[in-house]
């Protein structure tokens, strides 16, 4: 018997292989649609992150093209002083104000990219000041003016310390004083090379030189050059000059002083700032003026040591001191720095 086509249930059956079919096409699409938003995705991190890395290493190019004029140029600030009411704030803060006015933009950018942080840029700032040490000390301990045996002795063969007496090329007794922030480095008398330290017997302070190596015993008479590292370390350094606690009665003496350390400097004598706490209009204040003119920066006994940092700095930026800093500083940011 034939048997009767049910139109009705092969329609219902056709629709629903057909929205099963489009059900699967739908999800094979949406698989799909998914597969490629992820790559593209991927894709535009990856470009992020190739455009990232060349974007890092121009800035690391460019600093170290400014670092590299640093070095040759400025090589960095040393400050030489007595620590007159300071205990190291003017270094800290003249470190402080010179990266803040140059380097600012340009480390701000860096600081978004923790892989180079190493390569922000930075001016070297030494200091020297020893705090309450006279003057005479402190031009032998920079190398300004000789620092000199002041008695015969013995260097003996091996390796033990031996107590030595020093002085200045006036004739007076050197007093250096113990500093964990400076020390003279290396010493060399008679081209044997040790190391002077300070120690105390009874109380009495005394300074002790040991050879570094054993060799043969040396003889070494008064007046013998004393030479250390620390006079030659800072001397390709331009110089900001501040001493408060020392007498400055025989005014000459106190002046030429200032020039000696300047022409101590090898590279920058022409280079300098100098600072001097005096009165408005003193003698001290019209003598200093006169002999050191734009280098010469005058503060008064309450120091506001933000306030002469920043004086130093543009001081030495009128003075024309920065000029192929800055125009180095100027072409790098012009390279990595968005437009505003």
């Amino acid at each position: 018997m034939e048997r009767k086509i049910n139109v009705r249930h092969v329609l219902l059956t056709l629709a629903a292989v057909a929205l099963i079919g489009i059900f699967i096409f739908i999800l094979f699409y949406d698989n799909q649609l998914q597969n490629l938003q992820i790559l593209n995705f991927n894709n535009t991190q990856t470009e992020k992150r190739q455009e990232q890395t060349e974007y890092e290493q121009l800035v690391i190019q460019n600093t170290e093209r400014v670092q590299t004029t640093i070095d040759k140029e400025l090589t960095g600030i040393v400050l030489y002083g007595d620590n007159y009411l300071g205990g190291g704030r003017l270094a800290l803060h003249l470190q402080n104000t010179f990266e803040t006015e140059l380097f600012q933009k340009i480390n701000g950018v860096i600081k978004q990219y923790p892989s180079i942080l190493g390569h922000e840029l930075k001016i070297p700032v030494a200091n020297f000041e020893v705090v309450n040490e006279n003057l005479d000390t402190i031009m032998t301990r920079i190398g300004a003016e000789p620092l000199l045996v002041a008695k015969r002795f013995v260097i003996p063969a091996d390796t033990t310390p031996v107590e030595i007496s020093l002085k200045t090329v006036n004739g007076t007794e050197v007093d250096f004083l113990s500093q964990s922030s400076v020390s003279m480095g290396t010493a060399t008398i008679n081209d044997i090379e040790g190391n002077i330290q300070i120690a105390y017997n009874d109380d009495k302070k005394i300074y002790t030189f040991t050879r570094n190596i054993a060799g043969d015993e040396t003889t070494i008479v008064s007046g013998t050059k004393v030479y250390t590292e620390l006079q030659e370390k800072y001397r390709e350094y331009i110089p900001v000059i501040f001493f408060g606690n020392n007498d400055y009665t025989i005014l000459k003496n106190y002046l030429n002083r200032y020039k000696e350390i300047v022409q101590h400097q090898t590279t920058h004598q022409d280079k300098y700032i100098i600072i001097c706490c005096a009165p408005a209009n003193s003698t001290l204040d019209t003598a200093m003026t006169e002999t050191f003119g734009y280098n010469y920066i005058r503060t008064d006994k309450e120091i506001d040591y933000t306030d002469l940092a920043e004086k130093v700095y543009f001081r030495m930026k009128t003075l024309k001191y920065l000029n192929i800093l800055n125009s180095s500083i100027e072409k790098a940011e012009r390279k990595i720095l968005p437009e505003e």
